[in-house]
């Protein structure tokens, strides 16, 4: 299979865009601190967007049974692009958490769409090989939004200015990917259903593995909205300086999934996935424990380093448990990310009723039962 430069380049364009939505981590804390928002309040701000996993990811797929997988991923960057310019044009609470939702929906979209796209344009071999190229470029829009940030608020003195950039951005992919030539993939098979989906539960390991994703993507949605707020509470940073926590988790994650590809490929995954449990579980305990904000990163870094590698053996084993079923349980572990919604608000909880140990208690908790998955792999 041939593919021209312009074609791939556009492609993990995309990925970049995919990567925007992860700004949610710091964009919170100022828009807490704009609107005078309650910590409640500001955790249901990441809500607006995973929310949506639950929501869009089997419609998505069908749209794009539809209409075709380019033409998908294209609309799922026109949303993000219009999502990023709303704050611009009127910035008012009601409108940001807006703005999020529509985020939200766009990133369901493309984290549907974008690897079945990438499958058509690399050759079948080299696919696993891409997608993680493809992570790897999102994680490098996840760690220089906070960086983006800082640098706006210190060369315009208006964080918001991240927005502007970002839709410009996403305009620029989406002229990409127009002007690509992908041909177009074959008929769908048949369309699944919710009720196609949601019978898995029925399978004591496969809802255990999916609870595994629910967790699992709420402490790494929890620790992006939180590492900000407690390097300002807890360790006395400004809020500017605060959004640098996000940058050191998000590169522990890129560094991690690199290490975790080659620790899977030459150990015993069930190992690997005990030790960046365990690794995770002992690092944010420590924050339990300090006040210096450079423990805090060190631990911060120390649990991000792991995720990448428990989050792809939860797919794995899932896999491995109903191998002629991987549509369906894929689709249902995508709808498990909507976890990143329902742990934040309890973060937001747990933060306005005790402090900052409320808030680590809940990431312990997600944690505890994660590190559970990784050695039982599941329930049997």
């Amino acid at each position: 299979m041939k593919t021209n430069k312009l074609t791939l380049f556009s492609v993990f364009s995309a990925f970049l865009v995919m990567g925007f939505v992860d700004i949610v981590g710091i964009a919170t804390n100022f828009v807490k601190e704009d609107f005078k928002l309650s910590e409640t309040e500001a955790g249901f701000l990441p809500s607006m967007i995973f929310l949506w996993f639950f929501v869009c990811s089997l419609p998505a797929g069908l749209l794009m049974n539809r209409i075709g997988r380019k033409n998908t991923v294209l609309l799922s960057i026109g949303l993000t692009g219009i999502a990023m310019l709303l704050p611009m044009v009127i910035y008012t609470k009601f409108v940001v958490f807006a703005a999020f939702a529509l985020m939200g929906i766009g990133n369901t979209i493309i984290q549907v769409s974008l690897n079945p796209l990438l499958s058509n344009v690399v050759a079948p071999e080299k696919l696993s090989s891409s997608i993680s190229l493809g992570q790897f470029t999102k994680s490098i829009a996840s760690f220089f939004g906070p960086i983006l940030v800082s640098a706006m608020v210190a060369w315009t003195g208006n964080w918001k200015f991240v927005f502007l950039v970002y839709a410009v951005s996403s305009l620029l992919a989406f002229l990409l990917l127009v002007a690509a030539s992908v041909e177009r993939e074959s008929a769908p098979t048949a369309a699944l259903s919710f009720l196609d989906c949601l019978s898995l539960l029925r399978n004591g390991r496969i809802c255990a593995l999916f609870l595994g994703v629910v967790m699992l993507v709420g402490f790494d949605v929890g620790m992006n909205v939180r590492i900000p707020a407690h390097l300002n509470a807890v360790c006395g940073l400004s809020l500017e300086k605060a959004g640098l926590g996000s940058s050191v988790y998000f590169l522990g994650k890129t560094l991690g999934a690199f290490a975790g590809a080659f620790a899977l490929a030459r150990l015993n995954p069930a190992w690997v996935g005990r030790v960046s449990a365990l690794m995770m579980l002992l690092s944010i305990a420590t924050l339990l424990l300090t006040t210096s904000a450079t423990v805090v990163l060190a631990c911060v870094f120390v649990s991000s380093l792991g995720v990448i590698a428990v989050f792809s053996l939860i797919f794995t084993w899932a896999f491995e448990r109903l191998p002629t079923k991987t549509n369906e349980v894929s689709s249902l572990l995508i709808m498990g990310v909507s976890g990143g919604a329902v742990i934040p608000p309890l973060i937001g909880f747990m933060t306005t009723q005790f402090g900052a140990v409320g808030s680590i208690s809940i990431l312990l908790i997600t944690l505890l039962y994660t590190g559970g998955v990784m050695f039982t792999k599941g329930a049997k």
